[in-house]
């Protein structure tokens, strides 16, 4: 059985963006798995299903404090590099959040990377399209799983309009 450790390091390409504000940090490593529609890498570790730069951060550095969260030094959600994680406060989160115009507030919403332009995407646009136009039907899911070689909830969260979302159909 492969171990937790090795299953994370696969899904992880280390040549990814050099963070504009702070070049000095180095490229950050992308996560290239699932990625939530707000652009944060997610992996199951442990029996839980929990964000990838945690997993990260406890894997390479450590137990995360009580009371504290993992914040991204480079901006970029998708990135597990080690050097790029630190740990802090919900409140000293936002606070960095702000400063740097990252907040919900702050943001238009279609720059979230989202479907192709999310690091962890196996379909296109035009595939999740030909999905959405078929016929409900039992066990649409499961064949459209193994048709795009994905998985089965992938599948029905398309069918089921959970995930891209974005699409017009």
């Amino acid at each position: 059985m492969i171990s937790a450790e090795l299953r994370f390091w696969s899904k992880v390409e280390k040549c990814g963006p050099i963070p504009a504000h702070r070049p000095s940090l180095g490229r950050c490593w992308q996560w290239r798995a699932y990625i939530t529609d707000i652009g944060y890498g997610l992996f199951s570790f442990n029996g839980t299903l929990q964000g990838a730069h945690r997993v990260s951060f406890l894997i390479n550095i450590g137990a995360i404090p009580k009371g504290q969260i993992v914040m991204h030094k480079c901006d970029n959600r998708a990135c597990v590099r080690p050097s790029h994680l630190k740990c802090g406060t919900q409140s000293e989160n936002i606070k960095d959040c702000v400063s740097r115009g990252r907040h919900i507030s702050q943001i238009n919403r279609d720059a979230i990377p989202r479907g192709e332009r999310s690091g962890g995407h196996k379909l296109t646009s035009s595939q999740v399209l030909d999905i959405l136009s078929r016929p409900l039907r039992f066990g649409l899911a499961s064949s459209i799983a193994k048709e795009f070689n994905i998985s089965h909830p992938a599948a029905s969260d398309i069918i089921k309009r959970k995930s891209w979302t974005h699409l017009a159909v």
